[in-house]
């Protein structure tokens, strides 16, 4: 049975803000965290954590964008990005005809100074949701801090969107998920496959892109974890790769979250 929309976005935002929790004790931030979801799980089989970014509309976009090959590679079903981030909430209380509020871009704009500046400023977890039929869901869970600077939630609001491509929020957020999501493999694993030995299938080509991958975002700064599960959802996913490649990624995604 398929898993609906909103509990994809509950999920992670749930787990986003218990994380916020615990750097919030040791003093930190939180930078963004992308999930992703299958078809039949409500919970991610996979997630990211960002490396730290720029206060600049181009290194957001970049480091959102390195990660839109997983979503084709793997069999994602939907993904969820979740952002720590200041709006100014009276500023933002009228809603478009999706029924959220204005975006991130849109918050600078209304309130003419960056949010995080402003003398009412909010903070809270936005969280965008896009399945692969563009459908999805917006959130955002305000928050604040008690006398002891422990995090509480003050209000909380969810939208689903019946198709994105038809949401009139500007978001640089949502073209980067509807491209990862709608990314043709078949051209990419062409190219890829067109040097490969005869006997290599498209799934093991997969499953090497996948674990260049990783290694590759692994020295960029990323980090990521994955459902416990994950090895053998992979050999479900990818029957015609090698028991080999199953095994190295495996022993790869270990080292990579010993070295976190």
């Amino acid at each position: 049975m398929s898993v609906s929309n909103s509990k994809m976005i509950e999920t992670a935002t749930d787990d986003a803000y218990n994380f916020l929790q615990y750097l919030n004790d040791k003093g930190h931030e939180l930078d963004p965290m992308v999930y992703l979801f299958e078809k039949d799980n409500s919970h991610p089989f996979m997630f990211f954590g960002l490396p730290a970014m720029e206060n600049d509309r181009g290194d957001k976009t970049m480091k959102h964008m390195l990660l839109t090959p997983f979503m084709s590679l793997f069999p994602t079903e939907a993904v969820v990005v979740v952002q720590d981030t200041w709006f100014v909430k009276e500023q933002c209380d009228k809603k478009d005809e999706d029924g959220h509020k204005c975006s991130i871009e849109e918050h600078e704009e209304f309130s003419g100074v960056a949010p995080s500046e402003h003398i009412n400023k909010s903070q809270g977890l936005m969280s965008m949701q896009m399945r692969k039929d563009m459908s999805g869901a917006w959130a955002m869970r305000e928050y604040g801090r008690d006398d002891n600077g422990e995090l509480f939630i003050k209000d909380l609001e969810l939208n689903e969107i019946p198709d994105w491509k038809d949401s009139s929020m500007e978001s640089w957020l949502k073209e980067i998920l509807m491209l990862g999501l709608s990314a043709d493999t078949d051209k990419a694993l062409e190219k890829l496959t067109e040097d490969l030995p005869e006997f290599m299938t498209e799934d093991t080509a997969k499953m090497i892109s996948i674990n260049s991958g990783l290694v590759t975002i692994s020295d960029l700064g990323y980090n990521f974890a994955v459902r416990q599960d994950f090895i053998d959802f992979l050999r479900k996913s990818f029957p015609e790769s090698t028991e080999e490649m199953f095994e190295m990624l495996e022993k790869s995604i270990q080292e990579s979250m010993e070295e976190e």
